[in-house]
């Protein structure tokens, strides 16, 4: 379990009970602190992975077979794993039917990539519907959108994506990876806006893909910081 995060100066709110899904191994320390940080309410946060508790073997057996589109996580060792979103969608709608909401007051899908909504009791903050939310409502109609992907096939798969009124293109590049961050950049700077479509890149991405092309970019651990603090803070 997370830590709770208190802000000193919110001493009169009471502690909130957040339930964090992600489609890899948990803890995600890598991920989980960065997004709490960016939101000032006294939380208290378990964490659930749809890879908690599988052997090695298991985890290979879960890569994408034919037909089938991927997404990329993180192990508990910190090793990157690709696996099948259609079958890791069904291991994350499994994990939300099974939450007691006496027990939470929000649930987190924290993964983008996963185009469809979940069944649950609980109030929710769908990472890629956030996303969806957070393009139209910064866009103006007719803007072209840029979307950067973590993994080159991404771009075909998730070729059919849309948002109304918008027209997007797609490019790729590893978090982290200067060379393949800047090459993005640069095939997206007629752009409008660039997003970064994965909760797995940084600040350090946004800002170096922002200088690079002159444009703003839009970061998923900022855009789910921000649902989380409008569902629960008093008045949101």
């Amino acid at each position: 379990m997370t830590p709770p995060v208190d802000d000193p100066s919110l001493p009169h709110l009471p502690r909130r009970r957040v339930a964090s899904l992600t489609v890899g191994q948990t803890p995600r320390s890598d991920l989980l602190p960065d997004i709490l940080a960016q939101v000032s309410l006294p939380l208290e946060v378990q964490e659930f992975g749809a890879l908690d508790g599988l052997s090695a073997a298991q985890i290979a057996a879960l890569a994408p077979a034919e037909g089938e589109s991927c997404l990329i996580t993180r192990l508990r060792d910190g090793r990157d794993v690709i696996v099948s979103r259609q079958r890791m969608a069904e291991r994350l709608e499994a994990l939300c039917r099974n939450l007691d909401p006496q027990r939470f007051d929000l649930l987190i899908v924290l993964s983008t990539g996963l185009f469809r909504d979940f069944d649950s009791r609980c109030p929710t903050v769908n990472a890629q519907r956030a996303m969806d939310a957070a393009i139209g409502a910064v866009s103006a109609a007719g803007q072209t959108v840029g979307v950067v992907y973590p993994l080159r096939r991404q771009v075909d798969e998730n070729a059919d994506y849309s948002v109304p009124g918008l027209s997007l293109r797609f490019s790729h590049a590893d978090s982290g990876n200067t060379v393949e961050l800047l090459q993005a950049a640069d095939a997206l700077r007629d752009c409008d806006m660039l997003v970064l479509n994965s909760v797995g890149y940084v600040d350090a991405d946004r800002v170096l893909v922002a200088q690079r092309s002159g444009r703003p970019v839009i970061l998923a651990r900022r855009v789910v910081a921000g649902a989380i603090g409008l569902l629960l803070h008093p008045g949101g």
